[in-house]
């Protein structure tokens, strides 16, 4: 996780959900670039950051839904800009088009993400069609 985050991670938890958002701890300190505000805590993360999920002693993977939540809040990128009353944040929200073109777009990905995770696992891929869902 520090690689990711380029240092010393924090661990914030703005959610009611059992989640949290993994940053680099020194992120504004050390001039990293804004990322995303994040109003339930009043805060602006620097750098990049991740979201985990919480398990009783550890980060966990995020379920389905929850991948689906955090992927639509973050989706779009935030632009900052100083100013005299502190900084102004600009949101370049996606129209529902473009929504829908990138989750087509990853879902294309997803068999050849899975392609390369079986080569690197050295199982082979099942080469039967699968069979369509009743109909």
């Amino acid at each position: 996780m520090q690689k990711v985050v380029d240092g010393t991670i924090q661990a914030v938890y703005p959610y009611e959900e059992l989640v949290c958002l993994v940053c680099n701890d020194k992120g504004k300190i050390n001039g990293m670039p804004l990322n995303r505000v994040v109003s339930e805590i009043n805060d602006i993360i620097a750098g990049t950051f991740l979201v985990c999920g919480l398990g009783e002693e550890s980060f966990v993977s995020l379920d389905k839904k929850q991948i689906d939540q955090f992927k639509k809040k973050f989706f779009s990128p935030e632009l900052f800009l100083p100013g005299e009353n502190g900084t102004m944040v600009l949101r370049n929200l996606p129209s529902a088009e473009e929504i829908k073109w990138a989750l087509a777009k990853e879902a294309e990905l997803i068999p050849e993400r899975e392609n390369e995770e079986l080569k690197k696992s050295g199982k082979e891929q099942d080469k039967k069609p699968k069979q369509p869902r009743g109909r």
